[in-house]
């Protein structure tokens, strides 16, 4: 059965802005390479620009939005299962894009 970890940023973000937060109520593993993950944005950025994806403030993935590009790639070089209580966060860069704008993204696992 598949499992979605959806969210939505409006705006640009700033230098390591957590823009989603997500506490796990059951077991979810996501499989490499975040298979059938999909990210969107409504203003591309000017350079390439990498998100964090951090499983209890590890990193575990990434989501990437190439220089003039509306749509994220995925890594995640690892299945990663998540447990009840587990916090996903994806965090935006150190150094953000500045047109980089209005993300949306939906991570899909499997229970």
């Amino acid at each position: 059965m598949s499992t979605t970890v959806s969210g939505s940023f409006a705006g640009t973000s700033t230098s390591n802005l957590v823009v989603q937060r997500y506490v796990f109520a059951g077991t979810v593993t996501f499989p490499v390479g975040l298979t059938g993950s999909q990210g969107t944005t409504g203003v591309a950025a000017t350079a390439s620009t990498t998100y964090a994806i951090k499983k209890n403030a590890t990193n575990v993935g990434t989501m990437v939005f190439a220089a003039s590009s509306t749509t994220a790639t995925f890594a995640m070089p690892t299945a990663t299962t998540f447990m009840t209580g587990d916090v996903l966060t994806i965090v935006a860069p150190a150094t953000p894009d500045a047109t980089l704008a209005n993300l949306a993204w939906t991570l899909v696992g499997s229970q």
